[in-house]
């Protein structure tokens, strides 16, 4: 099955756009959450660990220097 992208960058830095908008969503979640209510912390963190986890195999194939 072939991948469909709906993006031009590599997925690495997707990925790390994914994460660094996550980390400030979840700096801001006070402010937020009164948007919508199931929009917590834990939602936040969750968020966080599901995109690390789907860039765990691209860290892993990475130089140490980039990790």
């Amino acid at each position: 099955m072939a991948i469909n992208r709906n993006y031009s960058c590599k997925d690495v830095n997707m990925l790390m756009a994914s994460k660094t908008i996550a980390e400030s969503f979840k700096t801001n979640i006070s402010e937020l959450s009164t948007t919508r209510t199931d929009w917590t912390e834990q939602y936040a963190t969750d968020l966080i660990l599901k995109i690390m986890m789907q860039s765990k195999p691209i860290w892993v194939s990475m130089p140490k220097r980039f990790a």
